[in-house]
């Protein structure tokens, strides 16, 4: 598989506008727990407080000598608890070296290095449009359609 994604829940006690504060610990959703529903191949899956659906499409590249496939997915959770920020990662085959980068105002790019010895706050930057992570075989870009933090 290229890429993989799972659910989580980060509990959080404070926070607020532009801050974010991380709880004790992350909660992975286990979804063998969770009564999953899989429709149309695996293009929707859902359980009873998420549903994903992926659009897939074929874009020609710039050379016009092939193609790239874009899949689109499309997030819709169901919150019921105050206090949990919930979040997908895709964990992808990408040798990056902890380096990845954001948009700043949907036209400049800025590069950004994971460092180990940084807490996880200060590790989040802006995403007016997207973040991106590449090595010399791949590329996976996540795109939003409302600005986010990385």
């Amino acid at each position: 598989e290229p890429f993989k994604e799972e659910w989580m829940v980060w509990k959080v006690r404070k926070g607020g506008a532009y801050l974010f504060f991380p709880g004790d610990q992350v909660k992975y959703l286990d979804h063998r727990k969770e009564k999953v529903t899989i429709q149309q191949n695996g293009f929707i899956v859902s359980t009873s407080k998420w549903e994903r659906t992926i659009i897939q499409k074929k874009v020609p590249n710039e050379f016009g000598t092939g193609s790239a496939t874009v899949l689109d997915f499309i997030f819709k959770t169901k919150l019921e608890i105050d206090n949990e920020e919930w979040f997908v990662r895709f964990n992808a085959p990408i040798s990056n070296k902890g380096v990845f980068h954001t948009d700043l105002n949907g036209a400049n790019f800025d590069t950004h290095h994971f460092r180990s010895d940084l807490p996880i706050q200060s590790q989040v930057f802006p995403m007016p449009t997207l973040a991106s992570i590449e090595d010399s075989n791949q590329r996976l870009t996540v795109l939003s359609e409302h600005a986010q933090g990385t």
